[in-house]
């Protein structure tokens, strides 16, 4: 760990800019990695609000083309799932040897993508039900519930490390959990994103809509632990349908992001999500009729000229 336990913080949307601003609030050195020069132009400080409290700073900031001799030893990325490898790539020279990389993001297949060309980066997963919204650029609201898993995801980290890295996010007051063993965090965390997220884009509507669609809703928690369960995840179809409702109940006035991404003609994490839960059981030789029509019915309202490639199950 640096000496001086600077922290690069790259994905500066509501939960980076939570992460940087609790960072920098503790007194830790943080430097945000900005997108490109644009961002860079209209940045001028990050700001924090929430009940009881507001509070501005001014990190640091770069972006990768003005690095140059930069070694980045810790990096936080608050990424979309599909734009962490592409960024990854980028910033490659200017990883440290040892660099920590720590991912907070939806969805799983990343880490495959990441061995494929970085087989020993050292890599610690965050699973985090943290609530911020983004109310401008650099400027969130936090609903201060919530918490944060963390645990090693690839890599060997010394017993010291884990205990600094533990101690760097203690000290920014989140609710903080080390895991031993991450991935079941991991994969909860994808079969209810995978039971949520798609069904308010199709319909349009906040998480608390969907609780007058339990049938569909229990449908895809069937086929969400048929798979998960060739997988060797603990999971049962009940189980996990009663922590779906409770989840949207507890959520019922938010929008998913899934849906303000679909909606804004953004990119959506789809791919990471409910694709990839097809091309988990087609690989177990698991039949998800309705994952696959769910998915269809996803690009039929957005993307129709794709639907072809979904009714094919090419994904």
């Amino acid at each position: 760990m640096g000496k001086k336990n600077n922290w690069w913080v790259a994905g500066i949307g509501a939960m980076g800019t939570l992460i940087a601003c609790k960072l920098h609030q503790s007194g830790q050195e943080v430097t945000l990695l900005l997108k490109d020069q644009t961002q860079l132009d209209r940045y001028s400080g990050l700001r924090f609000c929430s009940i009881d409290t507001t509070y501005s700073c001014r990190p640091r900031a770069n972006i990768v083309s003005n690095l140059h001799e930069t070694s980045i030893q810790q990096l936080i990325l608050c990424c979309k799932a599909y734009d962490i490898v592409p960024l990854l790539r980028q910033i490659r020279p200017f990883l440290a040897e040892n660099a920590l990389v720590v991912m907070i993001h939806n969805g799983i297949g990343v880490l495959e993508e990441i061995k494929a060309f970085l087989p020993d980066l050292r890599l610690v997963l965050g699973i985090s039900t943290l609530g911020a919204y983004l109310e401008q650029p650099f400027k969130i609201k936090a609903c201060m519930g919530g918490q944060l898993q963390l645990g090693i995801l690839n890599g060997h980290f010394t017993f010291t490390e884990t205990e600094a890295i533990k101690a760097s996010f203690e000290q920014t007051k989140l609710t903080i959990q080390w895991q031993n063993d991450i991935k079941p965090f991991m994969w909860k965390k994808f079969a209810i994103n995978c039971a949520i997220n798609m069904f308010t884009a199709i319909y349009q509507c906040k998480n608390g809509d969907l609780l007058s669609r339990p049938e569909e809703i229990r449908k895809q928690c069937d086929e969400i632990a048929l798979v998960l369960n060739a997988y060797e995840v603990e999971i049962t179809s009940d189980g996990l349908f009663q922590t779906v409702m409770q989840v949207i109940r507890q959520t019922a006035a938010n929008y998913s992001s899934m849906y303000t991404d679909a909606v804004n003609g953004k990119k959506t994490e789809l791919n990471y999500l409910n694709e990839q839960l097809v091309r988990l059981a087609k690989a177990k030789y698991l039949p998800t009729p309705f994952s696959s029509a769910l998915i269809a019915q996803f690009y039929r309202v957005y993307k129709p000229e794709l639907e072809a490639k979904v009714n094919g199950l090419s994904i």
